[in-house]
């Protein structure tokens, strides 16, 4: 079938890393063959692996948000050091897709959903 493409988001990661995830709906209706890809670029964009169906749902899924979570925010707020100890060194990173799915009918909002991935959106 032929596939449109809306709500794309971007989320830039160490290493020249960018994951990129979009809503792919079919060219006529939506129903429960909308659902959420995602491809990764490692050259900061200059070329893409071919996407992926990471999300599918019963009802049509809207709205996916990519935030890179490298840790160091988690670290710094659970340590309470002595002044001049050095901070733990961050957790390692985690890519974490937000979106919502529809109840029962086709319209906007719904639930919100999460998937996290600690190896760059492979798994």
């Amino acid at each position: 079938p032929e596939w449109r493409s809306s709500s794309v988001t971007l989320e830039p990661m160490p290493g020249n890393f960018i994951a990129a995830a979009w809503v792919a709906t079919p060219t006529f209706g939506m129903g429960s063959r909308q659902h959420i890809r995602f491809s990764i670029s490692e050259d900061g964009g200059l070329t893409w692996a071919p996407s992926t169906c990471v999300m599918h749902g019963l009802c049509p899924l809207w709205s996916p948000v990519l935030l890179y979570d490298s840790g160091a925010v988690r670290s710094h707020s659970a340590y309470q050091g002595l002044p001049g100890q050095a901070r733990p060194a961050a957790a390692e990173g985690r890519l974490l897709l937000f979106y919502s799915e529809s109840r029962k009918v086709v319209s906007l909002g719904g639930d919100l959903k999460l998937v996290e991935s600690r190896d760059r959106g492979v798994s």
